[in-house]
């Protein structure tokens, strides 16, 4: 199941009231995301501790919309009285009464909702030194866990290493078995080589012997081409083709 994901973003935190340190601590934005601490629990003892960063975290994911909520709420006010005001000059109404709450209640409000918001940020900020002093006790322990645990992750790559090497010494060799096929087919004077072996060692795989450029396809009669000859004649025929025609319409 996958947990909902609050953002908490860094300038909506309420930071009046609490000391330096705790605004240097809770300010770390890592320490509030929900990936801070990972889920797998890969060892003992933050399962407990996660499951109590990420209730924080969301209770003051809440209590923050709740506050944003509260400015909002109180604009919305703020706006339809000024509309309705404005109205009322307009037509020569009288002035509407204004029922919207007196700012004393609105910093009320707001300050019993940022009271509940700096308790969750102290909770969050000594979560975070115990995390720390936990981590201290544990690094040693944890990193040898991890050690052991790299033993057959090497020999899994080693593996991987070693079939990947296999598979580009067979690539290689049939590419230059093409290479071959197509060489001894020219039966030119330069270039022709006895066949690769299978144990030959591998070079850099600068060509493709499996597939015959387009050009040299062109060139060769037993590919559908036409050979040097042919080729010279029939270019030839279209040149003299074009100057007869060039001298027509002249």
């Amino acid at each position: 199941m996958t947990e909902k994901v609050r953002p908490i973003r860094l300038a909506d935190l309420v930071l009046d009231g609490l000391t330096r340190p705790e605004q240097d601590r809770i300010s770390r934005g890592p320490f509030l995301s929900s990936t801070f601490l990972p889920h797998d629990d890969p060892f003992p003892g933050l399962a407990d501790l996660r499951a109590r960063h990420v209730r924080l975290r969301d209770e003051l994911s809440d209590v923050l919309a709740e506050l944003k909520q509260l400015d909002a709420d109180h604009k919305a006010i703020d706006e339809r009285y000024r509309e309705a005001l404005l109205a009322a000059v307009m037509t020569g109404d009288r002035q509407p009464k204004d029922d919207r709450p007196s700012q004393a209640v609105r910093d009320s409000a707001r300050r019993a909702t940022e009271e509940r918001a700096l308790a969750i940020e102290r909770a969050l900020v000594r979560l975070q030194v115990e995390l720390v002093e936990h981590f201290r006790a544990h690094e040693t322990e944890w990193l040898d866990t991890l050690k052991q645990q790299l033993g057959p992750i090497n020999a899994k790559r080693a593996e991987a290493e070693r079939l990947l090497a296999e598979a580009a010494a067979e690539e290689w060799r049939l590419h230059a078995l093409g290479r071959w096929v197509q060489r001894t087919a020219d039966d030119g004077a330069i270039g022709v080589e006895t066949a690769p072996l299978p144990d030959d060692p591998p070079g850099v795989l600068g060509f493709n012997g499996l597939e015959r450029p387009r050009h040299e396809a062109e060139r060769r009669p037993w590919l559908g081409g036409e050979d040097d000859q042919a080729l010279v004649q029939r270019l030839a025929a279209e040149y003299a083709a074009t100057v007869e025609l060039s001298g027509d319409a002249a």
